[in-house]
């Protein structure tokens, strides 16, 4: 399978188990374009064994075709294949383009970097916090994750009476009044 000037063209071999050429077979291809659209073209015989057929293949992307051969109404081959038409030229290209990340750099008041570990260490600035805080952070978080392991395993019903047991401690007895 191949392509030139936005033709798709097939060609077809047709052997049998022996080697010999099989003539006269009815060859159809259908053809599915990148945009979805499907066409079936005839094969036409062009020599001992060889078909071929031509279909228009304008659009970039990939041209899924099935090809099928038959002898009367049994089928004598078939086969699927793929034509890939590539995209244009400059999206394919995925070099850096220096000269364009120069101008860039130059315009926007940047500099260009030679490593790219430079990026995290150009112009840093130093932290007003002398002090590493995540240590204390870290901590934090785990002694706030203790109540929530708590209610997990303990249920929500365990956590809330014993919240109703030391509340009622603190406040005195229910129904007793402070006389004064």
């Amino acid at each position: 399978m191949d392509r030139r000037d936005e033709v798709g063209e097939v060609i077809v071999d047709a052997v049998d188990g022996k080697g010999d050429f099989i003539n006269f077979l009815d060859s159809q291809v259908g053809v599915v374009a990148p945009d979805r659209e499907r066409t079936v073209i005839d094969l036409e015989q062009v020599g001992p064994g060889r078909y071929r057929g031509r279909f228009p293949a304008p659009k970039e992307g990939v041209y899924l075709v099935g090809m099928a051969q038959r002898r009367g109404e049994r089928v004598v081959g078939s086969q699927l294949a793929g034509l890939v038409v590539p995209y244009a030229q400059e999206l394919r290209d995925l070099g850096v383009d220096e000269v364009l990340l120069k101008e860039m750099a130059d315009l926007t008041g940047g500099t260009a970097v030679a490593d790219p570990k430079d990026v995290f260490l150009k112009a840093r600035r130093q932290s007003r916090i002398a002090v590493e805080i995540w240590p204390w952070l870290v901590g934090l978080v785990a002694l706030m994750m203790l109540p929530e392991i708590a209610i997990r395993r303990l249920g929500g019903g365990v956590i809330s009476s014993l919240i109703a047991r030391f509340g009622s401690r603190r406040g005195g007895e229910p129904g007793r009044e402070e006389r004064a």
